[in-house]
């Protein structure tokens, strides 16, 4: 696939060379391909960016986030836009890491706090809706920055209410340990224990079938799933004695 998609490119590329004609550099532009069948495991893992957390947890569509379901929020952000192109502080920090977001919030507000000689302690997330809440003109001058406390506000609701933390943390051991008997334990636990989350007990399902595909324990898998979420072999794309569509 890789190579067919390559050598499409290479065409496209020689058929209008006057579009691709890049400024000369010490280090020329390198476009790589990989092929995703021979990485299935990382499209599967929980990702921990701002960006990839908002279409996890939340969802986007036509660059709008729909708050309504979430508790506790303002009229003003039960829809709001986020793109990259009219949020400057979407655009600098849609790759950061969700803790390290946290902080450039929290120096945000705590800049104004100084400004307006607010002693009131801005520590945790819940500490800056507070903030916000509190000194109604904060949410006048920074209304992009309260949008996106209330986008991490729901995040932090979902990571605690479908318990991301121990998923992401039995994701990373299936896809880095090679222990399959630990494995299998810890998996059959998750697919038992109520607490999970569907689509999180369903992606553990996955990854534990193809880090130990040779284990042959797809029956036992596709069995505990039928029992917990009434999964048909149909929809989980397998077909009996023949393993994965």
């Amino acid at each position: 696939m890789c190579t067919v998609v390559a050598q499409q490119v290479a065409e496209r590329i020689k058929s209008s060379p006057e579009l691709y004609d890049f400024t000369k550099t010490e280090i020329p532009p390198l476009l790589l391909l990989l092929d995703r069948r021979e990485d299935p495991l990382s499209p599967l893992l929980l990702q921990w960016t701002y960006q990839a957390m908002v279409h996890e947890l939340i969802g986007i569509t036509r660059n709008k986030v729909d708050l309504s379901h979430a508790p506790g929020v303002h009229a003003d952000t039960k829809e709001v836009v986020l793109s990259p192109d009219q949020d400057q502080f979407y655009a600098d920090n849609m790759y950061l890491n969700f803790g390290d977001l946290g902080t450039v919030v929290q120096d945000l507000v705590n800049d104004f706090a100084s400004k307006t000689k607010s002693t009131q302690k801005v520590q945790t997330l819940e500490d800056i809706k507070k903030f916000c809440e509190t000194f109604p003109e904060f949410r006048k001058v920074s209304s992009n920055v309260t949008k996106h406390v209330t986008i991490m506000g729901e995040i932090s609701r979902q990571v605690a209410l479908r318990k991301l933390l121990d998923v992401s943390e039995r994701e990373q051991e299936l896809a880095c340990n090679n222990d399959h008997a630990t494995a299998y334990r810890r998996v059959v636990e998750m697919l038992q224990n109520p607490i999970f989350a569907k689509e999180d007990v369903l992606r553990q399902a996955l990854l534990y079938i193809l880090r130990y595909e040779k284990q042959n324990k797809l029956p036992e898998i596709l069995q505990l799933l039928t029992l917990r979420e009434n999964y048909s072999g149909a929809e989980l794309g397998v077909r009996e004695n023949k393993g994965w569509q």
